[in-house]
């Protein structure tokens, strides 16, 4: 089961707070958040160049950048390993990357596309390894388990589906639940809600500029 919570939470989670008031202006400087950086160059035959990412993950195997429609993927050391660079409507292709995931647990690369409606998986050496069909018009995703994964569709209108947040079942290929109702009057406004999932320690969240809200997501 799935469970989402708009409740007003006072927890504690050890982050550090920025406090912006509109009416002054104050400095605030890094240092007060990191303690350092490292400077990492991306080397290899493959080598992307980096011109305004879309989507950059990092994880204990290393870098995953979202360039032009395709997934470059570097080693912690810089090294090219891959690229995903499957455009099309055929098997193993994609029309856009509207999202990707990283599952450390079955080491695959996983891409949304939102025009296909359909979930694509790779291997970290960028070889095909499945697909599956959701049928929602929709942008940025999280998997919560092996085979469900939650799809935001925010306001891209979607016919005969009438919630912004979608819990899909790979096996019986079938929405399991909906949640955050959209209102028949916003249902045809039909644009992209620029926000994706976003983790902190096992809290899942995700935001909505309709409603002004961050939603946590419990499984």
């Amino acid at each position: 089961s799935i469970r989402c919570s708009t409740n007003e939470s006072s927890e504690d989670f050890t982050a550090q707070t920025i406090t912006v008031d509109p009416n002054e202006m104050n400095h605030f400087n890094y240092s007060k958040l990191f303690t350092g950086y490292e400077l990492i160059c991306f080397s290899g035959n493959n080598s992307a160049i980096l011109i305004k990412p879309e989507k950059i993950v990092a994880n204990e195997l290393g870098y995953f950048l979202e360039l032009s429609d395709a997934i470059y993927f570097y080693d912690k050391s810089g090294i090219f390993k891959s690229v995903i660079n499957r455009r099309g409507t055929g098997p193993g292709e994609y029309l856009t990357i509207s999202d990707f995931i990283i599952d450390l647990n079955t080491n695959t690369i996983e891409i949304n596309d939102g025009e296909t409606k359909k979930i694509l998986q790779f291997n970290l050496e960028g070889k095909f390894i499945n697909e599956y069909s959701h049928h929602i018009n929709s942008y940025s995703f999280a998997k919560i388990s092996n085979d469900k994964y939650l799809l935001n569709s925010g306001r891209l209108y979607n016919d005969n589906i009438d919630y912004s947040l979608n819990l899909f079942n790979i096996n019986s290929k079938e929405i399991e639940f909906g949640y955050n109702a959209i209102d028949n009057n916003l249902k045809y406004l039909n644009f992209i809600e620029y926000a994706n999932f976003s983790h902190f320690g096992d809290t899942l969240s995700y935001s909505s500029s309709i409603s002004n809200k961050i939603y946590s997501v419990d499984s």
